[in-house]
């Protein structure tokens, strides 16, 4: 009888092989979180827990759908592992971009946080101008009356500090130069340096969850679209 002599598969040998190209991932839209002050919040018809709100830039000028996500822990067996809470969604977005010079934190600021002017008061003798540049897709803001800026419709978030847009001159694409009341909502008259970033939106869509709780640092995830949450950029906001 001869021996079994197992036999070796030939391996096909494929000269010059097609290789798909590869596929460049969209990039994600800018955004951030920010908490809410309670005046705004109770603007908007919140109740008194803390509230936070995501600011998303759109990506290519079409609608966005976002879902915002609170990281909380359990601990079990002495590990602590993070799983998230689903907040809700939002289609509203904002413009995004930087302050193209220093925003000093000026006297003056503190007189027109209110909503009624000084008498005599000029927007166009307010010396609460900024300079900004916009970046993206959204490069064009709207006109806004005083009455409208009064009425905080359109908003600035840069650091801790929220402005109202009083007036918008358009000084180059993407680039203008603001005049707005400071310190909206209570927040505090910063001085803010060249190149920081701002944020502008006429809609802020607020956030609260029972497990929001006064001076904790809460964590938070948004997905855009089917965006996968594990690949979602998470930020750290105090409560």
């Amino acid at each position: 009888m001869k021996p079994f002599i197992p036999q070796i598969a030939r391996r096909r040998i494929i000269k010059n092989p097609i290789i798909p190209p590869l596929v460049k991932a969209a990039p994600l839209s800018p955004m951030t979180v920010v908490k809410l002050p309670p005046v705004l919040l109770d603007r908007i018809g919140r109740g008194p827990l803390p509230g936070i709100a995501p600011l998303i830039a759109r990506r290519n000028g079409t609608d966005i759908l976002a879902t915002v996500y609170l990281a909380r822990s359990y601990v079990f067996s002495g590990q602590a592992p993070a799983s998230f809470v689903n907040l809700g969604t939002t289609k509203s977005f904002a413009m995004t971009g930087t302050l193209a010079e220093q925003a000093l934190a000026t006297p003056t600021g503190g007189l027109i946080v209110q909503n009624k002017l000084p008498a005599g008061f000029s927007f166009q003798r307010n010396p609460e101008r900024i300079t900004i540049q916009l970046s993206g897709v959204d490069l064009i803001l709207s006109e806004v009356s005083d009455f409208e800026a009064l009425a905080d419709s359109t908003l600035l978030f840069c650091g801790n500090e929220i402005m109202s847009i009083a007036e918008a001159e358009m000084t180059a694409k993407g680039a203008y130069t603001l005049m707005v009341l400071r310190g909206r909502f209570e927040t505090p008259i910063e001085t803010h340096n060249a190149d920081a970033p701002i944020w502008i939106t006429s809609t802020v869509k607020a956030f609260q969850h029972p497990f929001f709780a006064t001076g904790n640092i809460a964590t938070f995830k948004i997905t855009i679209g089917q965006q996968s949450l594990a690949d979602a950029t998470p930020f750290e906001i105090k409560l």
